[in-house]
């Protein structure tokens, strides 16, 4: 008999870094999955916290609880490293402070089996650990099986279906064919999912909230800066991107350009934001109006494929080194200063 391992036929990647208030609570939803076939890949990125001690607690317990510890790179590169050791047939995504119903995985496990498709979706609720509030996102895309176009024009416009890697089962093998791993960046979820919709054959979409999504204080959409909206952009100029060097933007243009638009207000209220937080609205027009000419390039006739991580034409600058160039020109010494100055030091 062989002493190979059988592969599992789902695995669970899950990113931990500095969140041992949730993880127990996370791996215990893991463990009270109605399907059992699978295996739970914990990817510890440079936590400094107890997260280590308590992955050893579980991979120690559980043989299908592995521990994979690495220095801190990111949210990316620690899902990265998951794909690189996963063996099942599917793939799920699981962050370390959410929790999943028991059903998650059997229902999107076997959505993808009755279709066919190579990545099946579900409804998610929000929590906000804050107050304990529970809010179940009401617009999502309808039960059923959805074609590879239909499907990825709905993602794009990312109102009923969403770029989240976390509410998902996707075949691995897409990964693997295709090359397809996480771009170090915010948002790499948006740059990521419609390159796993592209190469889909049908997407199955189950109308149910099977996962629970904390809503902390710090995540990324909760906590913009410059950084993130300039990602926020690149994660779109990166769809597109892709699209046009496959020769194939045009059925999905129309999507493109929603999306867009909604990128551009989201990006006004960010903007605002940042300088309202910041009390000082110097520069605030020209942020605007860079964010609005980035997104436009991106959007429009103009657009020039490239190679590699996008060059934004313009970008959004933070208003605090605003303040400290302005207030560096101003101590800057004038010219009647250093001739005065200079003066000084030949009397001495």
């Amino acid at each position: 008999m062989s002493n190979e391992k059988r592969a599992p036929a789902i695995s669970v990647i899950v990113p931990i870094y500095n969140v041992e208030v949730f993880l127990r609570s996370a791996l215990d939803s893991l463990l009270a999955q109605t399907f059992t076939d699978y295996e739970v890949i914990m990817v510890n990125d440079g936590s400094t916290d107890s997260c280590p001690q308590i992955m050893a607690e579980y991979s120690d317990r559980y043989s299908n609880f592995i521990s994979i510890h690495q220095e801190n790179q990111g949210l990316s590169a620690a899902r990265n490293t998951g794909l690189q050791h996963a063996t099942g047939e599917f793939v799920s995504f699981f962050d370390s402070d959410d929790r999943l119903a028991p059903t998650f995985l059997q229902e999107l496990y076997e959505a993808c089996q009755r279709s066919g498709a190579d990545i099946a979706c579900c409804n998610h609720i929000r929590y906000y650990p804050r107050n304990g509030f529970r809010c179940p996102v009401l617009i999502t895309a309808r039960s059923g099986v959805y074609s590879q176009k239909h499907a990825l024009n709905t993602l794009l416009r990312d109102m009923f279906l969403h770029h989240f890697a976390w509410n998902k089962l996707c075949r691995r093998s897409i990964f693997v064919d295709n090359n397809i791993t996480f771009t170090q960046m915010y948002f790499e979820d948006i740059a990521t999912s419609p390159k796993l919709f592209y190469y889909t054959n049908r997407v199955a979409v189950v109308r149910k909230w099977l996962y629970y999504y904390t809503k902390r204080k710090g995540s990324i959409l909760g906590s913009m800066n410059v950084k993130k909206i300039n990602d926020y952009i690149c994660s779109f100029a990166l769809i597109r991107n892709f699209l046009e060097q496959r020769h194939d933007y045009a059925p999905y243009r129309v999507s493109g350009f929603f999306f867009g638009i909604r990128m551009m207000i989201c990006n006004w209220y960010s903007v605002i934001r940042i300088h309202v937080l910041h009390k000082n609205f110097r520069g605030l027009l020209k942020n605007l109006n860079n964010a609005n000419r980035s997104a436009a390039y991106y959007m429009g006739g103009k657009f020039r494929v490239f190679e590699g991580f996008p060059v934004l034409p313009y970008y959004v600058t933070d208003p605090v080194q605003r303040v400290k160039k302005e207030k560096q020109r101003r101590e800057r010494p004038t010219a009647k200063g250093r001739i005065e100055k200079r003066t000084k030091q030949k009397e001495i």
